[in-house]
């Protein structure tokens, strides 16, 4: 059962941003923490003192890391609505005759899940690479060591991780995060 746990926390990730919003308090939670992530970017980005030119430079290219995120969460969708009527069939039997799914489905399910998250995991590395080598040919070495020293982990030292690996994660965290494009769309509007 634990196995199913996390594939399934997984797919519902996937569509959450679909699912209705709850109370009225919960969308103003939402919107503080929308906030706060946005305030916790710009505390990553801002020391990095970005140009309007390299701005410029470097948002096509996360754009179009963008854009390969939106198609595979299409691809994403589509088939996990290919699986909704088994699903919806299985939890009908489930909730109504107390049922419990027949292994070869929840295998099937898990099959299917596994392989999205392979499609993501590739894509996600591809356009992490992409945008990392973006950076490293926009930056100068100050803000490269200003990226790389923005985030800190607490084994970064025993692990003795390169400082390519902390400018890589720096992109992944911060420039790829959905919520730092509008942000840095407001930064090169402002001269950088």
């Amino acid at each position: 059962m634990r196995r199913l746990f996390v594939p399934l926390l997984f797919a519902v990730c996937l569509v959450s941003p679909a699912l209705p919003s709850g109370p009225p308090e919960q969308d103003v939670a939402s919107r503080i923490l929308v906030k706060l992530r946005q305030l916790d970017l710009l505390n990553q980005i801002l020391p990095v003192l970005l140009t309007k030119e390299q701005l410029g430079k470097l948002l096509p290219v996360i754009e179009k890391a963008r854009e390969a995120s939106k198609a595979t969460e299409r691809i994403e969708l589509d088939e996990l609505k290919k699986l909704e009527p088994k699903v919806d069939s299985d939890l009908k039997d489930a909730k109504e005759k107390g049922l419990v799914t027949a292994k070869e489905k929840t295998t099937e399910y898990l099959r299917v899940l596994a392989a999205l998250r392979k499609v993501r995991e590739i894509m996600v590395n591809e356009q992490l690479e992409t945008v990392l080598k973006a950076v490293e040919e926009t930056l100068d070495e100050g803000q490269i060591k200003a990226a790389t020293n923005s985030i800190q982990n607490a084994g970064d030292k025993e692990s003795k991780v390169t400082d390519r690996d902390k400018l890589r994660r720096w992109v992944g965290a911060v420039l790829l995060d959905p919520l730092a494009y509008d942000l840095l769309l407001e930064l090169k509007k402002k001269g950088g």
